[in-house]
């Protein structure tokens, strides 16, 4: 009889956003992640898994001979992972697989967790696995019951070939999408125009992707897919405090890359994922107000109608309530130093309106018939009963006053209370058990590296850790929630708040080790959510574009800021590792590689940059670079010279889900990178798919 162990066996890697590519030719070695819940170590052997981990095809061919589930033989006994949280533990960039942030061990798994790595091998007896993606299955007797991690193997012929692979950002998946349309119907006063009646569904956005992904692999042997955070829009399906650990909007992302959903047959592509700003988001925003209906592709006056919040009048005294105890307990201070002019101003006068007016009442009583003829030059009778009636027309009109102004008012405050910005980090907790239990990490394929990183919660000014100055940061609107619109990113930061270490050092200590031989020709691919280079619009933007070939000076940044929007600390460290390069060099060397291409999101924009360092300055330039490099293959074939000229190029691709900036046509955004088999990229083109638009 086996041994059961701990209170709970989980597979943390490979999973559906971290899958491992494995190829039939070289016989690979699968690296299978398991976290223990308990104290039983000497139990952890090959004897326990034995018979209880398998692969099964993520989408079995009917009546096909190789659906049956096939059992893994383990080719050594299990190693426990000690260096879990220890930088110093990697030692190449698989590594980066086995280091784990400490809200995984704390707060999903639990304190007691430790970590092995089992090693296995496809059992020789079923024969070589398909070309395709496979479930991997763990068998647990102790509940009797099994769990699957979807999608988490992709077998293919040869990693020595060329390689397609597409970035993805910007989905924004939530299941609110589904029901905004009949919410509008509902509430509509008189009967909408059918030609005002056009809706952008982010959701059904990411399933006219999926179809075109598949398409692409069946056509042109579509490898990978890499997406970049903002992956949902909120976690939670309303305005709970608490994440519903089995019901939230990761399931919508879930249902439809696993083709749960009508008209979806689920994604044949494996995916790469990080995290964006939206994914640590807790609640859902308000549509109606400003340029918000726009992303969805509704006129205001027809955003209007979607109603926010339908709350009871218990419901709304209570927000009130909890509102008035904000103000008056001084909560709200901090916030009005990131908020434009204007919302200051409104805050300050709803703080004065709701806790101080009533101090003015001695004045009113005191002086309100000489304030009545101050204002008037009306000369009331000097006598105690017209002063008090005078007073009391002061008072009834300083009272209704404050009635008007602070019914106006209230949005306001219950907005900032009940903040739709609010981001914690148990929002993703379904996603780092289910889903990816990495906020860093890497993913090779062949001699490419896929280097894949969180960029954070949004950063507003009280967070300034790197010397911007807040003259050139957007300040927060109380009625924006900033989709579509630009925060800056807390990425890069130096707070160690879930690992002993810094991202940036991270990233070198990545770098270093893929620098170490550099004789081999390898691409390093950096896929980010934030950018670390964004103009303020897309305008600016196309005043900027250099006259390729023709020596046209770089950006200037006294003019333009560029980082409005973008990743917030340690930019200028970012740079120099683009270029190969340490800032501050302490030992004198410099194993570093050039970065070939960096990926990224956020802004919802089409957008290209390059670097150099020029003069001692790092340089920024802009330009379609996609299109002339695919310029440069079509004269004369070789861009071996165009590349080394030109990298390291840093991308913004489009968004899959709200309309980006200026956008007329609703089609979800991706871009497409194609490496040849001798290393070289030779395209990484924007696309687009079509799709019908209306309520």
């Amino acid at each position: 009889m086996k041994t059961e162990i701990g209170k709970e066996t989980l597979i943390l890697s490979p999973n559906l956003g971290c899958p491992q590519i494995v190829s039939i030719e070289d016989k690979d070695i699968i690296s299978i992640i398991v976290a223990v819940s308990g104290e039983d170590s000497e139990c952890v052997k090959n004897e326990y898994f034995e018979g209880r981990i398998a692969i099964q095809p993520s989408f079995p061919e009917p009546g096909g001979n190789s659906n049956k589930a096939a059992h893994l033989i383990f080719t050594e006994e299990p190693l426990e992972i000690t260096g879990w949280n220890q930088l110093s533990s990697v030692n190449s960039v698989d590594d980066t697989r086995k280091i784990f942030n400490s809200e995984l061990h704390n707060n999903v798994l639990g304190e007691s967790t430790r970590y092995w790595e089992l090693k296995a091998k496809i059992n020789p007896e079923n024969g070589n696995p398909q070309n395709e993606l496979y479930d991997l299955i763990f068998y647990d007797n102790c509940k009797k019951s099994y769990r699957t991690n979807y999608h988490a193997l992709h077998f293919v012929d040869t990693l020595k070939k060329d390689v397609n692979f597409l970035h993805l950002t910007d989905l924004h998946l939530a299941k609110r999408n589904d029901e905004i349309p009949n919410n509008i119907k509902f509430n509509f006063k008189g009967t909408p125009k059918n030609e005002d009646l056009k809706y952008n569904n982010f959701n059904n956005n990411f399933i006219e992707f999926v179809k075109a992904a598949n398409k692409l692999k069946k056509d042109e042997g579509l490898d990978f897919i890499v997406i970049t955070g903002d992956i949902i829009d909120y976690v939670n399906y309303g305005w709970d405090d608490k994440v519903n650990p089995v019901e939230n909007n990761w399931k919508i992302f879930e249902n439809i890359v696993l083709g749960r959903v009508e008209c979806c047959e689920g994604l044949k592509v494996p995916i790469f994922t990080s995290t964006g700003n939206h994914d640590w988001r807790l609640h859902p925003y308000d549509i109606a107000g400003g340029k918000m209906g726009a992303v969805y592709g509704l006129e205001e006056n027809i955003a209007k109608h979607y109603k926010y919040k339908d709350l009871s009048p218990a419901d709304l005294k209570a927000e009130k309530k909890k509102a008035y105890e904000a103000i008056k307990s001084g909560i709200l201070k901090k916030t009005k130093t990131a908020l434009k002019k204007g919302d200051k101003f409104k805050l300050s006068m709803a703080t004065w309106l709701t806790t101080k007016w009533k101090f003015c009442l001695p004045l009113v009583f005191g002086g309100g018939s000489g304030i009545v003829q101050k204002f008037t030059g009306f000369q009331f009778a000097d006598d105690g009963i017209t002063k008090i009636i005078s007073s009391l027309i002061i008072l009834v009109l300083l009272v209704g006053f404050q009635f008007a102004v602070k019914r106006v008012l209230d949005k306001y405050i219950i907005l900032l209370v009940d903040n739709p910005l609010h981001a914690e980090v148990n929002a993703l907790h379904y996603y780092l058990k289910n889903i990816n239990p990495y906020f860093d990490y890497t993913a090779s394929y062949g001699n490419n590296h896929i280097v894949i990183m969180d960029t954070g919660t949004d950063c507003f000014t009280g967070q300034l850790l790197d010397g911007k100055t807040i003259g050139n940061l957007m300040k927060l609107s109380l009625e924006d929630n900033i989709l579509g619109g630009s925060p800056d990113s807390i990425g890069f930061d130096s707070r160690q708040t879930y690992y002993k270490w810094s991202q940036i050092a991270w990233l070198e200590k990545v770098l270093e080790l893929i620098g170490v031989d550099k004789q081999t020709k390898s691409n390093i691919i950096i896929c980010l959510h934030a950018s670390p280079i964004n103009p303020p619009d897309k305008d600016t933007w196309e005043s900027l574009i250099e006259t390729y070939g023709n020596g046209k000076d770089a950006i200037p940044k006294h003019k333009v800021n560029l980082t409005y929007g973008t990743i917030n600390h340690y930019l200028s460290q970012f740079f120099h590792f683009c270029l190969g390069k340490k800032e501050i060099n302490f030992d004198g060397t410099n194993n570093l590689k050039k970065i070939d291409l960096v990926l990224s999101g956020h802004s919802h924009k089409n957008i290209e940059f390059r670097i150099d360092d020029k003069n001692n300055n790092i340089n920024f330039y802009t330009q379609e670079y996609s299109k002339l490099l695919k310029a440069e293959s079509a004269k004369n074939g070789d861009i071996n010279k165009w590349w080394d000229e030109m990298k390291p190029i840093i991308t913004q691709t489009g968004p899959c889900g709200p309309l980006g900036h200026g956008d007329e046509i609703k089609v979800p955004y991706y871009r497409k990178i194609k490496i040849d088999d001798k290393g070289l990229i030779n395209s990484f083109e924007i696309c687009k798919t079509e799709k019908k638009t209306s309520l």
